[in-house]
């Protein structure tokens, strides 16, 4: 099977429109998307160069209870457009200052980045959600039960109970989770809108029986930053054991983003995290995935004949690559613009076929959440990190491709109605 066709989308018009979105809330260079006028910074840190950052007019923003629990400040550094230079001044500053007093070892400065949803990234490759009138059979739904498995994602959307309605009865929403698809204003759907109910579609066809919390991190326009996706993963510590998280980003150092890696080691071994390997064909870090613990999933094609579509990301931190080309799964209404003059129809009939990592991730979160439930359901519990840990062990290298790491072959098909 090869690639779809997505020349349906006017990339260049599609980047511009994207960008000028959101320009007002990230700073785009070369190397990553990030917060303008914020900084993160350890307690230590802070202490230590606190006559620059008044210097600096910074101010604290305080009241953030997660990040504040690993240990970390958000700082606001008004104007500053050399922020990611300033960053790395503070951080030589604070090193030159430090002492062996306890707790001054802990010295991070650095930028609240962007993460966003994959495939759509401002300037990279992406696809764009494609009609077909493409069904499968929905999820039974689960008996009540608290959630099996968290989507961080664009959370999801009130039609869905008329839309999908075997889908609603998995899900164990808040009223915080929903996605709002559009912008203000408008009927035509926002570029990342209806991702996180294409993810829940899959994890319900792979493990129909599963409870899902459809966790809201993501705009419709696929953003959140550092400092949202670590309150983000403070909520969902009470949750359920398996997290999706399809969704990343890369930093101004290629250092783990400081507030999700830190909430993400407080998380572990009781919560085993997933994530989307990206999708620009690189091998450089790309965050939470690269992650230690975290598990990285990058996409192939067909696992009878496993390659790497040339978008997918690659490399000694990725564990495991599965399905992500053209899969089937759950839509929303409405219309996707891929053009100026041209757009996907979703109003009758909401299905699509899409591609991408974030796709992929979320297969194998839906295996390690099964193997948890059904270890429950036998009377021999099954922690996730068990479950990470077993199914890990009994999968082998792709031929060829050892920077893909382990084939996962899933039990149904996504790609198939």
């Amino acid at each position: 099977m090869t690639e779809p066709d997505f020349a349906t989308r006017d990339d260049t018009w599609w980047r511009e429109r994207r960008a000028e979105r959101l320009a007002r809330d990230v700073v785009a260079t070369d190397t990553c998307l990030f917060r303008p006028d914020q900084l993160l910074l350890s307690d230590a840190a802070a202490a230590l160069v606190a006559d620059e950052l008044e210097q600096l007019n910074g101010r604290p923003d305080d009241g953030n209870e997660a990040l504040a629990a690993v240990g970390l400040q958000h700082w606001r550094v008004p104007g500053r457009e050399d922020l990611p230079e300033q960053a790395l001044r503070l951080r030589a500053v604070a090193e030159a200052r430090r002492d062996d007093r306890e707790g001054e070892s802990d010295l991070v400065v650095s930028l609240n980045h962007v993460l966003t949803g994959q495939p759509k990234w401002a300037g990279g490759p992406a696809t764009h959600p494609v009609a077909t009138k493409d069904s499968r059979p929905e999820s039974r739904g689960s008996a009540g039960r608290p959630p099996d498995i968290t989507v961080l994602d664009t959370g999801y959307d009130h039609s869905v109970r008329a839309v999908h309605p075997g889908m609603a009865a998995a899900l164990r929403p808040d009223p915080s989770d929903v996605d709002a698809l559009r912008a203000p204003g408008t009927t035509e759907l926002l570029g990342e809108a209806g991702h996180g109910t294409f993810i829940i579609g899959l994890v319900l066809l792979m493990a129909p029986d599963l409870a899902v919390d459809p966790g809201r991190v993501l705009d419709p326009d696929g953003v959140c930053d550092d400092v949202q996706l670590c309150q983000e993963l403070l909520e969902a510590r009470h949750s359920s054991p398996v997290i999706n998280m399809s969704l990343g980003g890369y930093t101004f150092d290629d250092a783990p983003p400081p507030g999700a890696s830190r909430m993400i080691e407080r998380l572990m071994p009781d919560r085993v995290i997933v994530a989307a390997a990206g999708n620009h064909g690189s091998t450089r870090p790309f965050w939470p995935a690269a992650l230690k613990h975290v598990v990285a999933v990058a996409a192939i094609d067909d696992p009878a004949a496993p390659t790497p579509p040339a978008w997918t990301n690659r490399g000694p931190w990725v564990d495991v690559c599965t399905q992500g080309v053209d899969l089937v799964s759950t839509y929303v209404e409405g219309v996707y613009p891929t053009g100026p003059t041209t757009s996907e129809d979703f109003t009758r009939h909401a299905w699509a076929r899409w591609s991408g990592t974030s796709f992929a991730a979320p297969l194998v979160a839906a295996e390690l959440a099964r193997r948890v439930v059904e270890g429950r359901a036998q009377g021999q519990p099954v922690s996730a990190d068990q479950a990470r840990r077993d199914l890990l062990a009994s999968l082998s290298p792709v031929p060829g491709h050892p920077e893909l790491g382990l084939l996962y072959e899933p039990p149904v098909d996504p790609r198939r109605p």
